[in-house]
């Protein structure tokens, strides 16, 4: 008697825990047309950003399909590989034109990448604040000149070192 009765609090906590657990994995609702349409691209909703005239407008994000791989030399030896993964932030209202120069944008940031590179920016510890914000700031400049200005910041993501063997 005993014995089914604990067989039976156990089916019946197995049975709460797999409702529970299925409900913990249920996936995310879909997004509605009107948040599809504002962040197709990007999937993300973005706080406001100030404007010249002070005003709160909302800003849109652009992560780049693909990482940023980089090599780093020490004389004609490669010395390693740097992986960043990076986003640009813009205005809402002018993502389309960020969307549509990505090539352009592309090309500027690894030039500005490898630059960093051969000038020592990823040797020893690259983490340390100075080198990020200058890594940081060189950045926002070749995406502000390569964007004609819309683009606001640079984000970045990932940034790993994979040195050679």
């Amino acid at each position: 008697m005993r014995a089914r009765l604990i067989q039976a609090v156990l089916i019946l906590l197995a049975g709460v825990g797999g409702l529970v657990a299925g409900d913990w994995l249920r996936p995310a609702p879909e997004p509605s047309e009107a948040e599809t349409a504002e962040g197709a691209e990007t999937g993300h909703e973005a706080p406001p950003v100030a404007t010249a005239e002070g005003k709160a407008a909302p800003s849109a994000y652009f992560r780049f399909p693909s990482q940023f791989f980089i090599p780093v030399m020490h004389g004609d030896r490669l010395q390693g590989m740097m992986v960043l993964t990076l986003t640009l932030e813009m205005p809402a209202d002018r993502q389309e034109e960020v969307f549509r120069q990505e090539f352009r944008l592309r090309d500027a940031l690894l030039g500005t990448l490898l630059i960093q590179a051969n000038t020592g920016g990823f040797d020893g510890n690259y983490t340390i604040e100075p080198r990020m914000r200058r890594l940081r700031e060189a950045l926002v400049a070749a995406a502000v000149q390569a964007s004609g200005g819309i683009v606001t910041d640079v984000l970045i993501e990932d940034i790993a070192r994979q040195d050679s063997a």
